[in-house]
């Protein structure tokens, strides 16, 4: 795992701060997503299935929402990936995917 970068399950504290990196990126930008809808699509994640941040320093580099009873019948389904636009090209989508 990359220097500094820590994965975990998400805290309720940072619910808003990854509803804000979808906000702030495509393809959620052209999709209209906003601050209140990913929020409450984190949440849900949360209830249901399985949320997990890569954090660098003190700051949320990323987000996974994965729901494992979901979608496929031999696996489950990616909700939601993002990551910090300012921490891109780092391998931190593929660690989440893994994690997944």
């Amino acid at each position: 795992m990359g220097s500094g970068l820590k994965l975990r399950r998400i805290r309720n504290n940072e619910v808003k701060h990854c509803a804000k990196i979808i906000v702030e990126s495509d393809p959620w930008t052209t999709l209209g997503w906003t601050e209140k809808g990913a929020a409450k699509a984190i949440r849900d994640g949360m209830r249901v299935g399985e949320v997990a941040v890569a954090v660098k320093g003190e700051e949320v580099a990323g987000f996974i929402v994965f729901l494992p009873k979901w979608g496929f019948p031999l696996g489950g389904y990616v909700r939601l990936l993002a990551v910090n636009e300012k921490c891109r090209g780092m391998g931190i989508g593929k660690i989440l995917l893994e994690k997944a």
